[in-house]
């Protein structure tokens, strides 16, 4: 139905200094031209710092209007 990129593609950086940045949001748009009952979400992640202490990570999923619509439980042990 519909898909989306690594927004670092777009040019806006969202990877992580070794450090790490806690707290940080990123947000990804996915625009639907028609009305669909969705069941399932496939998220995929690549090059990820084994080292990294994920933690507090979740999906959510907003409709057009900015309302939130569903969310993940964290998904960090992922």
């Amino acid at each position: 139905m519909a898909w989306t990129g690594d927004p670092n593609d777009a040019g806006h950086v969202t990877a992580q200094s070794a450090a790490g940045v806690g707290g940080r949001i990123t947000l990804v748009r996915i625009v639907l031209r028609e009305q669909i009952t969705w069941s399932n979400i496939w998220l995929g992640l690549a090059g990820i710092d084994p080292n990294a202490q994920l933690a507090n990570c979740y999906l959510g999923v907003y409709d057009a209007n900015g309302k939130l619509v569903a969310a993940t439980p964290d998904i960090s042990p992922s």
